[in-house]
């Protein structure tokens, strides 16, 4: 099951209904979601019986679980939410970059470094 999409989802859900009786009710209400929000994509979890829910943002990811427990009344078990990778590391990178922002007073900075690598083969 899934629902068309702009772009590729960013996060991802782990959606579960907290009782088993409510399993069928769960994969009928995701299905429904899928075909009126374009933004979400909705998947069959290898595990058990539990379904990925994903989408550009936690706002967005929020507003589909407040719809399944409030629209169709079902209790649900969700997971943290996860990034999507959609992209491979090939090779290190660095980056820097500052935030100054003089506000009359003391004003705003903000000062990050970062340095990606990619894992050895396998790894993850």
């Amino acid at each position: 099951m899934s629902g068309s999409s702009k772009g590729r989802p960013i996060l991802r859900l782990a959606v579960g209904a907290a009782d088993s009786a409510d399993d069928k009710r769960l994969e009928n209400a995701l299905a429904e979601i899928a075909i009126q929000s374009v933004n979400i994509s909705i998947s069959t979890q290898p595990q058990g019986r539990l379904y990925g829910l994903e989408g550009k943002t936690e706002s967005e990811l929020d507003s589909i679980c407040g719809r399944l427990r409030d629209q169709y009344h079902l209790a649900i078990n969700v997971g943290p939410p996860e990034a999507v990778l959609i992209e491979t590391i090939r090779k290190q990178a660095e980056g820097e970059g500052k935030y100054i922002h003089q506000t009359g007073g003391s004003g705003n900075y903000g000062h990050c470094r970062l340095r990606i690598e990619p894992n050895e083969p396998g790894e993850g």
